[in-house]
């Protein structure tokens, strides 16, 4: 009859478990493919989930035993263990924050914990187990003491590093506070044997699930950072194309005898246009219609100076109070000049440039009678359009705006922006 109650009580206690053990497998393959994940990283976090496993099945066997004939010094060995490992836990955690970290005085406290609870083998010290009963000893708050003091330092580093990378993800370890500290509540006030598994054992598989989130997200946020990076330096260097600069620099040499008076200012137009392109890597920062268009006028006036008379501009400026991001115009307006206007039958035309306000939004917009084309291609666009694909992006992205095409094959091209107030 007892054999059969064991056997029910070990079946109940499995199938409590076994929800742990799947988040863990499961978090052990999401880290092993994860690419923000460094080789270093994986094998502390797997090292740890690792120890976490451990503990589960510390927790199940021990579980068995209690609820089983007295069997004191292998309740002994398991309850050890449990102690020894919930530390080095948190420990390891450490490093995940912070991989390349040395964490001696943690080490320290691990160390210090190990030793007294093995002490346990030959001294009641910390703590004794007798006929199934568990006794305190003089010492047996020191698993919990050493692993609130490490809980307490994990917090503080990771609040640290993520002052440092301006992060959200700082209510990760603030999270950890009130479930850690609940869980601990609830086996002082549940008792080891009224649970198949301790509340902290689950509270410490939380709390991996958490900070997998944490280098997960931090690298995610530096992925991103690096992609707009590249962006801004990769839509700078469209717009200084070595065509254009040969033929603004040919232009100016042959002014320098013709036209000084031309070449000094088609020089300040030209460090104008350069200057513009430069600050834009450095800044996502919206700025003033008013210095897009001079960004736009240097551009169009180094143009003039090649076509003269084939190319004519139009401004019809209703509303100049709009903050729009850098290297927005400039690109739509070069798109107008070379794919439209330049690649017509005749090579001449008109580009105007509107703006207006309406109810809820200010409306930028960017008209040449040049070729036109079709609007679809631009979905698999190379080199020839790909500056309007990433002002459509920018200006979603930064503003919430909005990149509206209009065009067809011999009828011109009108692009519209569209910046909510």
């Amino acid at each position: 009859m007892f054999s059969l109650e064991l056997n029910q009580q070990a079946i109940y206690t499995l199938m409590a478990m076994l929800p742990l053990v799947l988040q863990v497998g499961g978090l052990a393959f999401a880290i092993s493919v994860d690419a923000f994940f460094s080789k270093r990283q994986k094998r502390v976090f797997l090292l740890a989930l690792f120890l976490v496993l451990c503990l589960i099945g510390q927790n199940y066997f021990e579980n068995l035993v209690a609820s089983g004939a007295p069997q004191d010094r292998l309740r002994t060995v398991l309850s050890i263990l449990g102690y020894t490992l919930r530390p080095i836990i948190l420990h390891v955690l450490y490093y995940v924050v912070d991989p390349e970290g040395r964490f001696r005085q943690g080490m320290a406290l691990v160390g210090i914990n190990t030793a007294l609870y093995f002490t346990v083998l030959f001294s009641p010290l910390v703590f004794s187990i007798k006929d199934n009963h568990y006794f305190g000893g003089p010492l047996s708050m020191t698993c919990l003491i050493i692993s609130l003091v490490l809980l307490a330092g994990l917090i503080w580093i990771s609040i640290r590093k993520a002052r440092q990378t301006k992060g959200r993800e700082i209510w990760i370890p603030i999270a950890m506070v009130p479930l850690i500290l609940l869980s601990i509540w609830l086996d002082y006030r549940v008792g080891y044997s009224e649970q198949p598994v301790a509340f902290l054992t689950i509270a410490i598989v939380g709390c991996c699930m958490l900070y997998y989130l944490w280098p997960h997200l931090r690298a995610a946020q530096e992925r991103v950072a690096q992609e707009r990076e590249q962006q801004r330096v990769q839509l700078m260097l469209s717009q200084i194309k070595p065509h254009f600069l040969y033929n603004s620099l040919t232009v100016i040499r042959e002014l320098i005898h013709s036209d000084p008076q031309a070449a000094e200012k088609a020089l300040d137009d030209f460090s104008g246009f350069l200057r513009h392109n430069m600050q834009s890597i450095n800044s996502e920062q919206p700025i003033l219609l008013q210095q897009e268009l001079e960004h736009v006028e240097s551009y169009l006036a180094l143009q003039r100076l090649r076509f003269g008379d084939e190319l004519h501009v139009v401004y019809d400026i209703a509303c100049e109070d709009i903050m729009l991001p850098t290297l927005t115009l400039q690109p739509i307006v070069e798109n107008a000049v070379s794919h439209g206007i330049r690649e017509s039958e005749s090579g001449t035309g008109t580009v105007t440039i509107r703006t207006r306000e309406l109810g809820d939004c200010y409306e930028i917009s960017v008209t040449d009678d040049g070729c036109g084309f079709d609007p679809a291609i631009l979905e698999g666009a190379g080199s020839a359009h790909v500056g309007l694909n990433n002002v459509r992006d920018r200006l979603l992205r930064l503003c919430q705006g909005t990149l509206e095409i209009q065009s067809a094959p011999g009828e011109g091209t009108t692009v519209t922006i569209r910046l909510p107030k």
